[in-house]
């Protein structure tokens, strides 16, 4: 508990936002771990392994915004096995993206975020007064939606024609051959 409150309150429409970055939470000694996990005490690796030394960090899949970073930083497209990636290139080049991230937040402090279009709520009510449209769809800005009612419509899926009522039982077919053949009840 005590934990989680000392990173601050969390922002969730900032972490759901397709511009957020999380490397920013990683110490130095994180990325250290994650590649002493994979690489033991190897100076070098290749960039195969480098992908691994990532899912490591990250717990599982890379999140696209920090992939986006990273590769960027490293050239991952250019990059091929016969150029190894040095311990120290790793430890620089993961300082430099999370200084840049951090910088960048704090940049981004003093005006409208991607995932927001409005500084104010004034803003917003004067908006909504004059019926304009959001410049964007809600999922160009976020990753998820936030709320269960966002839920739907959010992925575009091929509707199905609604069944309606239940298949007959065998009681109620009886039933009705029964009236059919003029015995009531």
């Amino acid at each position: 508990f005590f934990g989680l409150t000392a990173l601050g309150p969390q922002d969730n429409f900032a972490a759901s936002s397709k511009a957020f970055c999380s490397i920013y939470v990683f110490e130095d000694s994180d990325f250290e771990a994650a590649w002493k996990r994979v690489a033991g005490e190897s100076k070098s690796v290749n960039f195969g392994s480098f992908k691994n030394i990532l899912t490591t960090l990250f717990h599982g899949p890379t999140p696209e915004n920090d992939f986006e970073r990273i590769s960027n930083e490293f050239m991952l497209d250019v990059q091929d096995d016969s150029n190894p990636l040095s311990f120290s290139d790793y430890m620089n080049s993961m300082i430099k993206i999370r200084e840049d991230v951090i910088k960048e937040e704090n940049n981004a402090k003093r005006k409208a975020k991607q995932h927001c279009e409005y500084n104010s709520a004034s803003e917003f009510q004067d908006s909504l007064r004059r019926h304009h449209r959001m410049e964007r769809r809600l999922q160009d800005k976020q990753i998820t939606p936030l709320t269960c009612s966002q839920e739907y419509g959010w992925e575009k899926q091929k509707l199905q024609k609604p069944v309606a009522g239940r298949e007959t039982s065998a009681v109620a077919k009886f039933a009705e051959e029964l009236v059919r053949n003029g015995i009531c009840y």
